[in-house]
């Protein structure tokens, strides 16, 4: 008999899929929000009665933090490093529609999928820069079947892509001159996905980092591109920053990868 059981790994694929017919343009933006809005119901259906679900994941539990450190009205500014397609910001935006949000998104097609969504809301800012500890001009690897695992390192083994890369050419920015040029004084949250440089992204924070009191970012035991910042070294330097943090895995990941959930200590 055929097995018709479906996966966690069959529904990121499915969405995966649904984000870059989009950013092709083989959707249009109402089809797009529509079938991602039914890999969600059926992310959800799927995990009802899972012992782990009794825990809140993701954006549900970046926007729990928040509003258990802001109440409802929730952070005045907010940063998504590593937006992807922007689904993210809109869906912390639609909770917290007062806050600024300055999302990052340095690959080319992405980019500007990210700019034309981002023309319905505007409190987000989009930003074509790649961020790490460095500025300048530098590589960027755009990976094939899975645009969010896109990088400024080189690529082992993607999980989800297959297997192909291209290199592009992009601007890299430290995130304290971003927000200076911006004329931005204090960054109240932070949600981050940048592949493997998150140590390098947080470490161009500069002095910024003692305004911020929530972070939410990957971080993965296992490398999985070349000079893959590890989960041992991300976790140091954020409780030297003044953090307490906990890890929660990505169930099913093959590389162990998962979110660091931090939060500012009182007094630091």
């Amino acid at each position: 008999m055929e097995n018709t059981s479906i996966s966690a790994d069959d529904i990121f694929r499915a969405k995966l899929v649904v984000e870059q017919a989009a950013i092709r343009g083989v959707l249009n933006q109402d089809e797009f929000n529509l079938a991602v809005d039914i890999v969600k119901k059926i992310d959800k259906l799927l995990n009802l009665n899972k012992e782990e679900d009794k825990m809140l994941h993701g954006v549900e539990a970046f926007v729990n933090h928040n509003k258990q450190i802001f109440g409802e009205e929730g952070p005045k500014v907010i940063l998504d490093v590593g937006t992807r397609d922007l689904s993210e910001s809109i869906e912390i935006l639609n909770f917290f529609p007062n806050a600024k949000l300055i999302a990052f998104e340095p690959n080319p097609s992405q980019y500007q999928f990210c700019l034309e969504r981002a023309k319905a809301y505007p409190n987000i800012t989009v930003l074509d820069y790649a961020v790490s500890d460095e500025e300048g001009e530098v590589d960027f690897y755009v990976v094939g079947a899975n645009y969010g695992g896109s990088s400024l390192l080189e690529p082992i083994d993607v999980p989800y892509s297959d297997g192909t890369h291209t290199k592009v050419t992009v601007q890299c920015r430290r995130l304290d001159s971003v927000l200076t040029e911006l004329g931005i004084e204090k960054v109240d949250a932070i949600w981050m996905d940048v592949q493997g440089n998150e140590l390098k992204a947080l470490k161009g924070l500069g002095k910024y980092i003692e305004t911020v009191d929530i972070m939410h970012t990957e971080a993965c035991p296992n490398p999985y591109y070349v000079g893959h910042q590890s989960k041992t070294e991300l976790e140091q330097f954020v409780t030297d920053s003044g953090f307490s943090h906990r890890f929660e895995v990505h169930v099913g990941h093959p590389y162990g990868e998962g979110d660091l959930i931090c939060e500012k200590i009182k007094g630091n």
